[in-house]
């Protein structure tokens, strides 16, 4: 640890730090670098971590120096979640050996404390809580759903194709894409590689893309069914093609986002990027912290820019959803109304009966292009408006 010592100060209002005074260590080492990390994760109450690192010394400072300071690093590290550091690690063996020990100590728990350090200030009981009940009922539902439509040939028809089909985007968004949302909502570094990165990047998109896709096949697919009953049954025959249809268009419109995606060694963070911890990766035996994360040059090699590629998925996968539920729900319950009033030989009671019946179908129509606007709009707002810089924000800035 080189005789580090962890002190907190008030961020000021224009994002700088106080500048703590260095701290008066035992022994008379005083500290020479000093950083602060996680931007943009502040904890509730306005304070930051700074860490102050003695410069690399060719020997141990005194045992009674190392004892005082190791007290007041337990201390703190104890107040952030951290294991404090044991006593017995300086005293034991030979004086070097402990000094290097004590290093190695700090960098681990330097790491830890920047990967969780979110999740230190707000509890992730509810999150979790959310995440647990919504993944395991929609794997068990979607499961189901699947497993009746394998076991019912009765069931096995175009339209219910389209439901297969949506049953399993949903079955890999609770499986593979939400359990690892909610574990880079968690973990600020990915110790996966690369190749995990951008297969994990790529199945989120491609998953979204055919959840999106299928919800407008299976509306475009009742409008033509109401249209024409008889026709469209005979002329449905093609649930392989519009299976393909979806998943093809959705690879093809997610590949740029996955090979844009690789994984970075954490250099935009303190102390990953200074000699003194190059120097200590290497006799710890660690390896510097890694982030998943869109890279710009890759983006820069790619014939269009990231801007146009986010405002591409936005028509893609919510202005062309979107306006087809809203054109085929309105169209169907035109077409019912319609059919309800040319209708001669219904007497006034049950035309009254299916006149209420269509009002809650077209109630339920028109909640779905609500429920659809609603639920997509927050993430497509947040990508258009941080491509057009009008907003900054980010985890790893």
């Amino acid at each position: 640890m080189d005789n580090s010592r962890w002190t907190a100060g008030p961020a000021r209002e224009d994002g700088a730090a106080h500048r703590p005074r260095h701290p008066v260590v035992p022994g008379g080492f005083q500290p020479k670098y000093s950083f602060r990390f996680c931007a943009n994760n502040f904890p509730a109450d306005g304070t930051f971590l700074s860490v102050k690192i003695a410069p690399k010394m060719s020997h141990p400072p005194p045992i009674d120096a190392l004892s005082t300071s190791t007290a007041a690093s337990s201390s703190l590290l104890a107040s952030t979640g951290a294991a404090p550091l044991a006593p017995a690690l300086f005293h034991a063996g030979s004086a070097k050996t402990n000094w290097t020990a004590m290093d190695c100590v700090w960098l681990e728990e330097v790491h830890n404390i920047q990967n969780h350090l979110y999740w230190r200030q707000n509890s992730p009981v509810l999150l979790l809580s959310l995440y647990a009940v919504v993944c395991t009922f929609g794997t068990v539902v979607n499961l189901f759903v699947l497993l009746s439509f394998a076991r019912v040939s009765q069931l096995r028809n175009l339209h219910n194709y389209f439901i297969a089909n949506l049953a399993v985007s949903d079955l890999l968004l609770c499986t593979v894409t939400a359990p690892m949302t909610l574990y880079l909502s968690m973990n600020f570094f990915w110790p996966f590689g690369t190749p995990a990165c951008q297969i994990i990047s790529s199945i989120q998109a491609v998953n979204m893309l055919v959840s999106c896709l299928t919800l407008v096949l299976i509306a475009m697919d009742r409008f033509l069914l109401t249209l024409f009953p008889v026709k469209w049954r005979m002329a449905a025959k093609a649930p392989l093609f519009c299976y393909l249809f979806a998943w093809f268009c959705a690879i093809i419109v997610a590949a740029p986002y996955g090979a844009a995606v690789s994984v970075e060694d954490a250099t935009i963070l303190d102390p990953w990027n200074t000699p003194h911890v190059e120097h200590l990766l290497i006799v710890c035996n660690h390896r510097r912290p890694q982030i998943c994360m869109e890279n710009a040059d890759t983006w820069s090699r790619l014939p269009f820019s990231r801007r146009n590629y986010t405002l591409f998925v936005l028509g893609i996968q919510y202005i062309l959803p979107l306006s087809a539920l809203a054109i085929a729900y309105s169209q169907i319950g035109s077409t019912i109304r319609k059919r309800v009033k040319m209708s001669t030989t219904v007497d006034g009671d049950r035309k009254q009966s299916m006149a209420k019946r269509n009002r809650k179908a077209l109630l339920l129509l028109s909640c779905l292009v609500i429920v659809y606007a609603v639920a997509w709009a927050p993430m497509h707002a947040y990508n258009v408006l941080h491509v057009l810089e009008a907003i900054n924000f980010s985890q790893y800035q």
